[in-house]
């Protein structure tokens, strides 16, 4: 993915700890947007990781615990089921430490997270975000900061109020604060917030830091200088929320919202891959698996045996990632890149992976991101329609080859139909998608749905699909419906409840088509048309790369056949303008013998 953080300063930077009596009064800092990728990152980590990292975590939280303020803003309790947002910036080497403590509710209408913040010279201080909207956000997890009107408090870790910012539609107003000064800024996005602290020496000669002694009669203006950061950590894809109630939406990062959907994923026994998940370069398959979960997990704190099986196809699989790499690397060399969006359509390969599991597709995911990678224009649609397709299974009886084969096997020419005729009879619902086998079958009745009716109706469970594949019924209906003649040939074609005649093999169909309207050029048995186009499996490419090319800009009647009959006969369909099938292509899953075209105007 392509991670790129903007980094808006919201100017409230404030002096504490320092020998001076008072707050110095607000500095005001101009906005400022940091491409900034190598410096930061970001991770989710256990309560108990950040016990072992933060020395003073157990004085921090205690002091937390019996402070009159944690009483009111939360009933939590600290548990190992609590997971921190760790940022580190390397520039800086300052560590920061996000928890959400308290959800936004009737009771508590606000916000409340805990940050506590290493500085590179290895000090640990702590400090408490109040985020406080002026009216209920729409669903539990809104980013509220995107548009925030309302206030943000911050607090020290005596949980004492330091400063508060009024903000109207996400841009921070004038600053109330000891001292108070004014300040702009903005978020922008669907961002998280962290508080960046940098210990900054007393000026005079000395350099003593915070707390340090003096020379005599010289004040110590030793202090930390805090800021508040709004890190988007992605420009990619759809927003994670986009429905209100449920427990699936939200923000990929941590840090304002109690993320109550992953904090009990990530702490499920059951879940194998949290720590896999939730690794940087795995942002895409995190949100896809938050995107999965509200619509088949009906209890996240059960059992997730089937959403592991489904990640092992990722975590076998590095070839996906390591191509992601490269492809995020070439992303910004692209035009326009973030305009035209280029990762939503890894996202989109992602979530497909997710929700149809298997090796094969496994490997087209690892394949489609270097394809992706290399065809900068091509959308989701495209690719799914060409390369995602699946065997619709057997399509009816085995091809006749000595029949079929005959050199001294004609049939009449015929006229191709026109493109729009085929096009209106070519069988799909009202949005113009392709209609599933069993209601093609259903719509040509007669012999073909007897045959389909009589497998899954006798006693042998192992014939069940031998009907499932309706390719060459979609293209026979098309054809008879657009002024071409099926003629009836024993064995081979069968009739339909309104007496027109149907081929059920896709491999059978074409060798008839070859024959009826010929082919370009002229063979011993098919006689010669220009409109004809013959691809082989070879100029096809690997996992038929070079066809989207071969076929652009063409429409017509489209007909691959396979060269294993386990797949399938082969595949009918028509070809669109764009180069896609109604029904899908099957560039990549079938095994392509040859496809022909014939063009149709």
């Amino acid at each position: 993915m392509k991670k790129t953080y903007f980094l808006m300063l919201l100017a409230l930077v404030f002096l504490v700890f320092s020998c001076r009596s008072e707050l110095d009064n607000l500095q005001e800092n101009e906005s400022k947007s940091v491409s900034s990728k190598k410096s930061f990152s970001s991770r989710l980590i256990s309560l108990k990781t950040v016990q072992e990292e933060v020395k003073s975590f157990n004085s921090i939280q205690a002091k937390f615990t019996n402070s009159k303020l944690a009483k009111s803003v939360t009933a939590k309790s600290f548990n190992n089921n609590y997971l921190y947002r760790k940022l580190e910036n390397t520039e800086t080497g300052t560590i920061t430490y996000t928890l959400p403590l308290n959800s936004y509710s009737a009771a508590k209408p606000y916000y409340f997270i805990q940050q506590i913040i290493v500085a590179s010279s290895d000090m640990e201080t702590v400090q408490y975000l109040k985020i406080i909207p002026n009216n209920a956000p729409a669903y539990k997890t809104q980013d509220v900061l995107k548009n925030l009107t309302g206030s943000i408090e911050l607090y020290d870790e005596n949980l004492e109020m330091v400063t508060s910012t009024a903000y109207v539609n996400g841009v921070a107003q004038t600053t109330a604060s000891s001292g108070s000064g004014n300040t702009t800024g903005k978020t922008n996005g669907e961002c998280d917030v962290d508080i960046i602290t940098i210990e900054v020496p007393c000026s005079t000669s000395g350099q003593h830091g915070v707390g340090e002694s003096c020379d005599p009669g010289i004040t110590n203006d030793a202090h930390y200088e805090t800021t508040i950061y709004v890190t988007c950590p992605h420009t990619f894809g759809p927003p994670t929320v986009n429905t209100g109630g449920g427990s699936g939406g939200g923000s990929l990062g941590g840090g304002y919202v109690f993320d109550e959907q992953l904090n009990s994923l990530l702490t499920n026994p059951t879940f194998l891959y949290g720590d896999y998940i939730t690794s940087p370069n795995h942002e895409l398959l995190l949100q896809a698996v938050r995107a999965w979960i509200p619509n088949h997990v009906t209890d996240i704190n059960g059992d997730l045996s089937d959403l592991n099986q489904r990640i092992e196809h990722f975590f076998n699989n590095d070839e996906l990632f390591t191509n992601l790499v490269t492809y995020n690397q070439n992303t910004p060399n692209v035009p326009n890149a973030e305009a035209e969006d280029y990762s939503i359509r890894v996202y989109e390969l992602i979530k497909w992976l997710l929700n149809n599991p298997s090796p094969q597709n496994g490997q087209l995911a690892a394949w489609g991101v270097s394809y992706f990678d290399q065809n900068r224009f091509v959308s989701w649609e495209q690719f799914e329609n060409w390369f995602a397709g699946t065997s619709e299974g057997k399509d009816g009886e085995d091809y006749d080859a000595a029949y079929w084969d005959d050199p001294n096997l004609t049939f009449p020419t015929q006229n191709l139909p026109s493109w729009q005729n085929y096009y209106n009879a070519f069988p799909k619902d009202s949005n113009g998608n392709g209609l599933p086998g069993p209601n093609i079958y259903n719509i040509v009745g007669g012999v073909p749905k007897a045959m389909r009716d009589g497998v899954l109706s006798d006693s042998n469970p192992n014939n069940d699909r031998d009907y499932d594949n309706a390719c060459a019924l979609r293209v026979s209906r098309a054809l008879n419906y657009s002024g071409v003649i099926i003629p009836n040939l024993p064995n081979q074609t069968f009739k339909g409840a309104e007496g027109k005649y149907y081929f059920l093999s896709a491999k059978k169909l074409n060798a008839w088509m070859r024959k009826t309207f010929g082919t370009n050029p002229a063979t011993q048995n098919t006689p010669f048309n220009p409109k004809h186009i013959h691809i082989t499996g070879i100029q096809a490419g690997v996992h038929g790369a070079n066809l989207p090319n071969l076929l652009g800009g063409k429409k017509g009647i489209y007909s691959l056949v396979s060269s294993d009959s386990n797949w399938a006969s082969g595949h009918g369909d028509i070809l669109l303008p764009n180069a896609t099938c109604i029904n899908g292509c099957h560039f990549f899953d079938a095994p392509i013998a040859y496809i022909d075209v014939w063009i149709l105007q």
